[in-house]
């Protein structure tokens, strides 16, 4: 597969500097950094691009959320937010832009390229196309992008959460995983795997997805890296 190819916003080179280098090391691609407004929009047009890295306060008149702007009304490509701020006003404006995800400087290399991967994977499975799979002779269609967590329920059957219902297998964790697509979930526990594009925050090894919280425990934390 490709590498997905990610822009960085950011005015403090040597802190886009930093980023490019923790963001390759992973395997991503950076297309370029940009300081201000004009510039990242002269890259956005000339290059392909799957992921903006963007910091709010710019070189310039215009901001981060400027951009953020122009990206949903012309551009559609998905943007994270790099920010200093945490007060409840600033994070209010940024919300109202649709980002993917915000993360506090000074920026933390595992947290980025988690952040990164999550989003990645949204991208990758933010679609409708049902998945089919055979399972006891029955075959299922599921939607990828509508899948929240599976999680055990008993030594028999597991149950998968959607954004709007739920089904019921017969069949183990480990099994239904092998007949899913990789990277689709992610075991967290041995009980629970769970959709990396729900996941909004990991708090003291707790795994909130939505309003269902999830033990991370220490041996799957890789998983999420």
């Amino acid at each position: 597969m490709s590498k997905y190819k990610i822009l960085i916003v950011e005015d403090e080179l040597l802190i886009a500097h930093h980023i490019k280098q923790i963001i390759e090391k992973e395997n991503f691609e950076c297309v370029g950094i940009a300081i201000g407004y004009n510039e990242a929009f002269k890259i956005i047009k000339e290059k392909e691009i799957d992921l903006i890295l963007l910091d709010v306060n710019l070189f310039g008149n215009e901001t981060g959320i400027d951009i953020a702007k122009e990206l949903n009304k012309s551009y559609k490509i998905p943007f994270v937010y790099l920010t200093s701020y945490s007060d409840d006003a600033t994070l209010k404006l940024l919300k109202e832009t649709l980002p993917m995800a915000y993360l506090s400087k000074p920026i933390n290399s595992i947290n980025l390229i988690t952040t990164i991967e999550i989003v990645c994977n949204n991208i990758k499975f933010n679609n409708k196309t049902p998945f089919i799979f055979i399972l006891n002779n029955k075959q299922f269609n599921i939607n990828l992008s509508d899948l929240k967590y599976v999680k055990y329920k008993n030594e028999e059957n597991v149950v998968l959460v959607f954004k709007n219902d739920a089904l019921l297998l017969e069949t183990s964790l480990n099994n239904l995983l092998t007949l899913l697509p990789s990277g689709s979930v992610k075991k967290i526990n041995k009980n629970t795997a769970v959709n990396p594009m729900y996941i909004s925050e990991i708090i003291n090894d707790k795994v909130h997805i939505q309003d269902d919280i999830f033990e991370l425990e220490s041996n799957f934390k890789n998983n999420l890296h």
